[in-house]
């Protein structure tokens, strides 16, 4: 028997997994470099998104989709606009003894 997915619960757990990833993120960026800590907002507003999906807020929504489609943006942006091929090394292609390619 197959079990219909629950939309809600699958944004509740997909949005919890990005606060942790953002929370561990921070405490590792703040571990190594205190002065980072003014960055809080990065864990702050996908916490607010949480709570608002768990209290079933529209509002929080729609401002958590915004966010995320900013915060992708602010991710993939940076590999479009360094002028590099992705995965390119900065040797060039790895000869074929190398031994990964074995």
């Amino acid at each position: 028997m197959v079990k219909k997915v629950n939309y809600y619960h699958l944004a509740l757990w997909i949005t919890l997994a990005l606060t942790l990833t953002e929370l561990v993120l921070f405490l590792y960026v703040v571990s190594i470099n205190p002065e980072k800590a003014v960055h809080g907002v990065r864990v702050l507003v996908p916490l607010a998104v949480l709570v608002g999906i768990w209290f079933r807020s529209n509002v929080a929504r729609y401002l958590g989709a915004i966010w995320f489609l900013f915060a992708a943006g602010s991710v993939v942006w940076p590999l479009f606009s360094s002028g590099r091929e992705v995965g390119a090394s900065r040797y060039g292609a790895l000869p074929s003894s190398h031994s990964a390619w074995r």
